[in-house]
């Protein structure tokens, strides 16, 4: 019963604009690529480490990157932008499908 509540408060929440629906992406540079949604075992062992956390406007909230084993340029940079914007749009898609008609203010 309380999981129903949580998904209700959360509901009225999103309804009356109080909060902006977003999501984490996660990349990284592994072996050399670019990749999404590290598994543990490419995140453990990646060159770079990088989490973004965005709007469904496609605006930041949060951006870390380290640098773990290797430096990165800004190319790189920008690709891992757009790669953990694609992953986080296709979160919040997916998220938009589960909720049903609830719209997410940009």
């Amino acid at each position: 019963m309380l999981h129903i509540q949580i998904w209700e408060g959360l509901a009225q929440i999103l309804e009356l604009g109080k909060v902006e629906g977003g999501d984490i992406g996660i990349c990284g540079i592994v072996d050399g690529e670019i990749l999404l949604d590290l598994a543990y075992e490419e995140d453990s062992r990646a060159d770079v480490d990088m989490n973004f956390v965005m709007t469904a406007g496609r605006k930041f909230v949060d951006v870390q990157a380290t640098a773990e084993h290797q430096v990165f340029d800004e190319p790189q940079l920008g690709k891992m932008m757009a790669l953990a914007g694609q992953g986080v749009q296709a979160l919040i898609a997916k998220q938009q499908a589960i909720l049903g008609t609830l719209t997410l203010r940009q």
